[in-house]
């Protein structure tokens, strides 16, 4: 498995079957994240709950549930904190 930052904005993530995903924010005004595959369609959707108290999301698979999809949620909601701890340390530095 390689995680690396893509040119085009997210990071990409190579498989082991030498499949390449990448998480992306579907919008600037939106709590939606995707995982796209190579040619763009949307495989797992994270849909945030921005009112909560503890940070939660919604999952809709846009494919079939195998080891690799359970995989990319786990590695996808943690990138995406960690996109939301960076963002806040930055807006609170500045």
């Amino acid at each position: 498995w390689n995680v690396q930052q893509c040119w085009r904005g997210g990071e990409e993530f190579r498989a082991e079957n030498n499949r390449v995903y990448r998480l992306k924010k579907a919008g600037i005004f939106t709590n939606k994240w995707h995982w796209l595959n190579e040619s763009g369609e949307p495989v797992i959707e994270f849909k945030e709950h921005p009112w909560s108290f503890t940070q939660k999301a919604s999952v809709v698979f846009h494919t079939s549930i195998d080891d690799s999809t359970l995989w990319l949620v786990a590695v996808g909601w943690f990138m995406i904190i960690c996109k939301q701890q960076d963002a806040a340390t930055a807006a609170a530095v500045s």
